[in-house]
């Protein structure tokens, strides 16, 4: 009988003891779900308003009724000026913490990553790229392949005449390298995705981590951006050129970032001297002045007019869903970023400038014309509207 009590009183204190490692353990993961909402919450974007950004409300207004009007399948819209949100909405039926697929707006991560390699002293912009992978190369490679560098896969001068397989089943230094480099490289400009990819195997090589894996602690942990996802190619190397997915936020901090000269808060996340090679013209890829696709190519970045760069996504840009603008020439605050059809970018990209001349910041609109389940909604930027998500008032207002 004593034998039996003190069993069954230890089985009690063992139960008693259970329960509360269990509580514990339980109210440590729920502390650390709500440290972490926290730290993400408290990386957001400030938010403020037109008014108390000196932002002219009829020329705002006049932009997104423009996108509205003049596009279809608009996502969602966000508008920044001096860092701070004043205007942002989503279209039914997508949401703030949506991730959009980038298309080749992945490209500007992928130099971002190349450019912290170098930083780091894993690499060097003129090092040939040949020299880090002897085992992928042809029997015979010729003079041209041996003499490419790595500024050349940054600034699409590979020397290519053919653009190497592209699809992520194919794609891979070997079919890089396979591919006939006729041209001497830095000289012919090739719009080139493989040649990204090759930028993104290139920091797996040296730094050991994929380049999604390279940028978290680097670019997306401090710049909070929450939950990036990153497709592999068939050997498990992120595809560099394509296949990142983000929040319509998250794009606005990387512009941001880039018009803060690589600086976020107290912190230096990239160097002043690599985001001006990036997003300056570092070779030439066209020769007519009035063209925005012939202003000059920097570092996976496009040049365009009014002293701006950008970033364009989806297949190779010839019927392309998604554009990225950074404006940097009106003043040191200036900037804009914005996913449209380059199809009809002339006419919207001069009523845009003209919109950021009255205010400097950036712009983010994500867009996907082939989405016809969208349930497009007209937003309506009004004074008491423009420093709240809009999503819940664009599902109740949809066009008639």
């Amino acid at each position: 009988m004593v034998s039996n009590f003190f069993m069954r009183t230890k089985l009690n204190y063992l139960v008693c003891f259970n329960t509360l490692l269990l509580f514990y353990s339980l109210f440590c993961f729920l502390g650390l779900t709500h440290s972490q909402e926290d730290i993400f919450k408290s990386q957001q974007l400030p938010r403020s308003t037109p008014t108390s950004e000196n932002v002219d409300e009829v020329i705002l207004e006049e932009f997104i009724r423009s996108l509205d009007s003049q596009f279809e399948g608009i996502h969602s819209v966000m508008v920044l000026r001096n860092g701070k949100v004043i205007c942002e909405g989503w279209w039914s039926p997508y949401h703030s913490e949506d991730n959009h697929m980038l298309f080749s707006l992945s490209k500007i991560f992928t130099s971002t990553a190349v450019g912290m390699a170098v930083e780091e002293g894993h690499i060097a912009i003129d090092d040939t790229v040949a020299d880090y992978f002897p085992k992928d190369l042809p029997d015979d490679p010729n003079y041209n392949l041996k003499a490419m560098r790595v500024r050349d896969l940054l600034t699409m001068t590979t020397g290519h005449q053919e653009e190497p397989p592209i699809n992520s089943k194919e794609m891979s230094v070997r079919a890089f390298f396979e591919t006939e480099v006729e041209h001497q490289p830095g000289t012919h400009f090739k719009y080139n995705t493989p040649a990204t990819f090759v930028q993104s195997a290139l920091v797996q090589k040296v730094t050991g981590q994929k380049v999604f894996n390279y940028l978290k602690s680097r670019l997306f942990e401090p710049l909070g951006i929450k939950h990036p996802q990153w497709s592999d190619n068939f050997q498990g190397i992120s595809l560099g050129g394509y296949g990142l997915r983000l929040r319509t936020e998250d794009i606005a901090k990387v512009g941001q970032l880039y018009l803060q000269k690589g600086r976020w808060g107290k912190k230096i996340i990239l160097e002043e001297d690599w985001v001006d090679m990036a997003t300056s013209k570092q070779v030439s890829n066209g020769s007519n002045p009035e063209s925005d696709w012939n202003q000059g190519y920097g570092f996976q970045f496009w040049r365009c007019k009014f002293d701006c760069y950008r970033g364009d996504g989806a297949f190779g840009q010839q019927h392309s869903d998604i554009q990225f603008i950074v404006f940097d020439g009106l003043d040191h605050a200036t900037g804009a970023l914005i996913k449209v059809s380059p199809l009809r970018f002339d006419a919207l990209f001069l009523q845009f400038a003209g919109f950021a001349g009255h205010v400097p910041g950036q712009v983010v609109v994500f867009r996907n014309t082939t989405d016809s389940q969208s349930d497009h909604c007209l937003v309506r930027v009004k004074k008491t509207h423009c420093n709240k998500p809009a999503a819940d008032k664009l599902r109740k207002n949809p066009r008639g």
